[in-house]
């Protein structure tokens, strides 16, 4: 196997081969006409190299017009363009797409601004799916659907089918024409034909194919166009291929891909994929190779192989493939990934740090260690630099932590690293964060929509109270705050609306402890002057006097707004009307500053995240009377889908999760 891996390696190295049915080898390859030209390199640098060679060889006649360049991701693409700026010295009239934006650029162009029905968007199609779901639901459906909380668990069938139909439009493009033309091997199907009768009017993958049959016409007005650059992408849906393809026919298309080996690594598998092949391994060609490849890689062969067969041509030469192994511990186990040769791999002392594993008992631990690692390594860099033994100087914003789930560390990066910003010693910014996990609004909102459910403890007032566009609201300054939770505190409230409120709970039916308790001992000690004579049972509540009893009328109103959102809550509503009533909820309950950006925004995706459910609904035509737990199933979902800060490479430290980075090269990682 290693024999045929190097007489294939040998025959990529003598140029890149016929791609797109075009002969191209050396400089030239970046000025072909026409056809699907693949660049591949193991560094984002090198690959950012020949996309500005691109860009600079290939200059459009009009000066003034517009590139397209398609990035998988929005801060690929931000780093994309400050690289392209430093190689440049200046990037205009560049339109960095994401691959669906590109798709929907050019069904727009060559089909009409005609977009898709709305109604197969997923968000609209949970609704409609809802309305389908109720009485004439598949039978296979009916024991899932009689279940407990049945519109929760319908509403929950339906976001999820949703999901999978949305898959659907994207990758079985062939299973619904079939379905729609009559063809019902399975419920799904038959379902499909409920919805698309509903629905009407043309979908994504009607449209996709409209698109295809429109590149494919030999008088196509698309013909003509600069070269079109696909960079970083580490895979496309096979329409978004099927597209490129066609493309290439009538202008170059450039796809720049990152790929972390020298040699060709489709047929690398596990090893216990490789024993349970058996005798058919060899037939097949398979071989273990690299562990790490073969455990994570299966991605990316799974694309490798579907541009090879795009193609139809042999993996090309990578761009870097000449590049000096570094004499670290890292740069030999991405030699080694690489699958070089091992008498190519440089020796490398297995504790000079570049690659280091830190066992923590806690996440506050975790960044305690790592911000001490940082500091430490940003005084190395800073020492060699003195001394002339080191490369240009290590900064903040060349360091990057990634988190598999970001919104636990959060919380405690400030209490680690002190407020985010460019002027603290590691300065820093957290990108790709919901705004629901950003400003305190949401979790006060949230807190407040859980009375439906949950019984409201004292600790949850006082949170409330603490939220500075809630007592702006009712008017309570800092002083009136403190005094108020004093006596909340004084006045032993525990938990509960009222005696009704803890009934409702499962509790006995007892007046004391509750928050009309409390209200009514401040009311009486306020009434009674202190005397603490017990009137009717209760006892006043000394020091409740002056103009600081203006509080007591404040918690009164904050009382009566929640009791009255707990007794609306179970009244069932078309969608609109919850919309509604939440908005009104919003109103009533938080005032935003005008000098705070920051609570206006968090405000305004609040409202906007209702707006976006009402015309989800609407656009469904879901006019059936809901529960709250439907309405707060799609309310969640809604509001954990709100687009993420996106504060992509700001300056300093970039925090952030797994995926939007991966293919970004930073100093530290």
């Amino acid at each position: 196997m290693r024999k045929r891996r190097e007489a294939r390696s040998q025959s990529l190295r003598s140029g890149f081969g016929k791609l797109g049915g075009i002969e191209s080898s050396g400089e030239d390859t970046l000025l072909i006409e026409h056809g699907f030209q693949l660049h591949r390199a193991s560094r984002v640098e090198a690959l950012a190299e020949a996309l500005s060679a691109l860009l600079t060889t290939t200059r459009p006649a009009d000066a003034l017009a517009r590139r397209e360049v398609v990035v998988a991701h929005p801060g690929l693409g931000r780093w994309l363009r400050q690289a392209l700026a430093e190689r440049r010295g200046i990037v205009a009239h560049l339109d960095l797409l994401l691959p669906w934006q590109f798709v929907g650029h050019l069904q727009d162009r060559l089909l009409g601004t005609v977009a898709a029905n709305p109604r197969y968007e997923r968000d609209a199609l949970r609704w409609l799916l809802f309305g389908l779901l109720g009485d004439a639901a598949p039978a296979q459906l009916r024991g899932y659907l009689d279940g407990p909380a049945p519109q929760r668990r319908r509403f929950q069938l339906a976001d999820r089918l949703a999901a999978v139909y949305t898959q659907y439009l994207v990758y079985r493009r062939d299973w619904l024409a079939a379905w729609e033309a009559g063809a019902t091997p399975h419920w799904q199907a038959a379902l499909w034909q409920r919805v698309h009768a509903r629905a009407g009017g043309p979908h994504r993958a009607a449209r996709m194919q409209a698109l295809l049959t429109a590149l494919a016409e030999p008088a196509a007005t698309q013909a003509a166009g600069a070269p079109l650059a696909v960079f970083g992408v580490s895979q496309l849906a096979p329409d978004t291929l099927a597209v490129l393809q066609a493309l290439s026919a009538q202008r170059a298309v450039h796809l720049f891909l990152a790929d972390p080996c020298f040699e060709p690594w489709d047929d690398i598998v596990t090893e216990r994929r490789l024993v349970a092949a058996g005798a058919g391994a060899a037939a097949l060609h398979l071989e273990t190779g690299h562990p790490l490849l073969a455990a994570w890689g299966s991605q990316g062969q799974a694309f490798a192989r579907q541009l090879q067969s795009a193609a139809a041509a042999d993996w090309p030469q990578a761009l870097d493939a000449e590049q000096a192994p570094a004499p670290t511990l890292l740069g030999q186990l991405q030699q080694s990934i690489r699958l070089r040769d091992p008498d190519l791999l440089a020796a490398a002392d297995p504790a000079d740090g570049s690659l280091r594993v830190h066992a923590c008992h806690t996440r506050l631990r975790e960044l305690e260690v790592l911000r001490d690692a940082l500091l430490g390594a940003l005084a190395d860099t800073d020492r060699a630099q003195l001394s002339g033994d080191g490369d240009a100087r290590l900064s903040p914003r060349d360091i990057v932590v990634m988190a598999p789930d970001l919104d636990a560390y959060a919380p405690l990066i400030p209490a680690v690293f002190g407020g985010a910003g460019l002027a603290a010693a590691l300065p820093y910014h957290i990108a790709d964060q919901p705004l629901r996990t950003v400003h305190p609004l949401f979790a006060a909102f949230q807190a407040v929509l859980d009375l439906a459910d949950a019984r409201l403890g004292v600790g949850v007032v006082l949170d409330l109270l603490n939220v500075p566009a809630l007592a702006r609201r009712f008017g309570l300054d800092a002083a009136q705050r403190a005094t108020l939770m004093r006596w909340i505190a004084r006045s032993h409230i525990a938990w509960g609306l009222d005696a009704r409120d803890r009934a409702a709970a499962g509790a006995p039916d007892d007046h004391a402890h509750t928050f009309a308790f409390g209200l009514d001992r401040m009311t009486l000690g306020y009434l009674s002057g202190g005397d603490g004579a017990i009137c009717a049972g209760i006892l006043p509540l000394p020091g409740v006097e002056g103009l600081a009893a203006e509080c007591v009328g404040t918690f009164a109103a904050l009382l009566a707004t929640l009791e009255r959102l707990r007794d609306e809550l179970a009244v069932a509503r078309t969608p609109s009307a919850w919309v509604a009533l939440l908005a009104r909820l919003i109103d009533s309950l938080f005032a935003p500053d005008p000098e705070d950006p920051g609570e206006a925004a968090a405000l305004d995706a609040l409202q906007a995240a209702l707006a976006a459910l009402a015309e989800q609904a609407d656009n469904a035509g879901c006019d059936t009377a809901i529960d709250w737990d439907a309405l707060r199933e799609a309310l969640d979902g809604e509001l954990a889908a709100r687009p993420p800060r996106q504060r992509f490479l700001a300056g300093g430290i970039t925090f952030c999760g797994m995926v939007p980075f991966r293919s970004i090269p930073f100093g530290i990682v």
